[in-house]
């Protein structure tokens, strides 16, 4: 009985701290994860034959699946259709694969104001963050199809274009096109950074997007390290759905 009494007290202390989340706070850290990625340069002349680009709904959405307006206007490229190829006459006779792009009507959508179009799709992370094509892993070797397995892993993951998207150098890879991440917030209005770890039994967790769930720490719901530590008073919170 005394060690059943001894196991319930400290169960209760574990659910207690994870509740408020204030002893397990130290568990947590902010996207330090940064692996030897390099980039490397990509052939301009390669293109994606698997797209198409008369097809009508691939030219008038981005590769994201966000829609274009139909008709706009970008520098040096007046009274734009949908999706346009914005190589020069140089660029497409010297054999470089066709640059489609478009003005979106929804920025959030896209993470910015024009976005790209089949048949040059990226390849994007399970948050949203651009891949990069051709990038190498010290040690591990290159990589020349955006996302690839050089560690070994559970899944493919990639090197990202824009670290501050993803909150790392990498993320794990999506099947297909994923809108931009959108920002998460706290229960209290605070800002979750993107991308984090957490130690629990042992082994390091990672969250590739502003809110997870952790294991093994008697958490419930998701929680998040915040961006402001003085707006929350500590430095994760729980999210708000």
């Amino acid at each position: 009985m005394a060690a059943v009494g001894a196991w319930l007290v400290s169960s209760l202390l574990v659910l207690a701290a994870a509740e408020d989340l204030s002893g397990i706070s130290g568990l947590f850290e902010r996207g330090p994860d940064n692996l030897a990625l390099s980039r490397l340069e990509s052939d301009p002349s390669q293109a994606d034959s698997s797209e198409t680009l008369d097809s009508s709904e691939r030219n008038r959405k981005t590769c994201r699946g966000c829609d274009c307006y139909k008709r706009w206007m970008g520098q040096d490229f007046p009274g734009l259709n949908f999706c346009t190829n914005h190589n020069t006459a140089w660029e497409s006779a010297a054999g470089k694969a066709p640059d489609m792009k478009c003005m979106v009507a929804d920025s959030k959508c896209e993470g910015s104001a024009e976005g790209s179009c089949a048949p040059n799709c990226p390849r994007y992370t399970t948050n949203g963050c651009t891949c990069v094509k051709d990038w190498s892993m010290e040690g591990h070797g290159e990589c020349h199809d955006s996302c690839c397995n050089p560690t070994n892993t559970d899944a493919e993951w990639c090197m990202v274009a824009d670290s501050s998207c993803q909150g790392m150098q990498w993320g794990p890879c999506a099947p297909g096109p994923v809108q931009h991440p959108k920002e998460r917030v706290t229960k209290k209005g605070c800002k979750c950074a993107n991308g984090w770890t957490v130690e629990a039994d042992g082994a390091v967790q990672h969250c590739h997007t502003f809110c997870c769930t952790p294991s093994g720490l008697g958490v419930d719901g998701e929680v998040c390290v915040v961006e402001d530590e003085d707006c929350e008073g500590l430095n994760i919170g729980r999210c708000r759905p």
